[in-house]
């Protein structure tokens, strides 16, 4: 009896130590993407003033970052849907 109870405690304080991981390391790449963006903003932000030094029109420099922005999201966007499709098949 003792030793079973041992086993679901052990068992209990596993899966609790995995949840606490999992929280932890999609805090940790949620604060990192959220810092990458905005390390990217700040680079555009500059790019696009020194376009508009430069004597860019502004049909230049507004239609620039979006489209990239836009191309990197679906790829992302696809490749999840993918990777999560593959794993929930198992």
């Amino acid at each position: 009896m003792r030793s079973s109870t041992v086993l679901w405690l052990w068992r209990r304080f596993s899966a609790e130590l995995v949840g606490v991981f999992a929280v932890v390391g999609a805090s940790v790449g949620v604060g990192g993407n959220l810092r990458s963006v905005g390390l990217h903003g700040e680079s555009a932000a500059q790019e696009i003033g020194v376009r508009i030094a430069l004597g860019a029109q502004r049909n230049e420099y507004s239609q620039a970052d979006p489209d990239s922005g836009a191309l990197l999201a679906g790829v992302g966007v696809c490749v999840g849907l993918t990777l999560a499709a593959g794993t929930a098949a198992r």
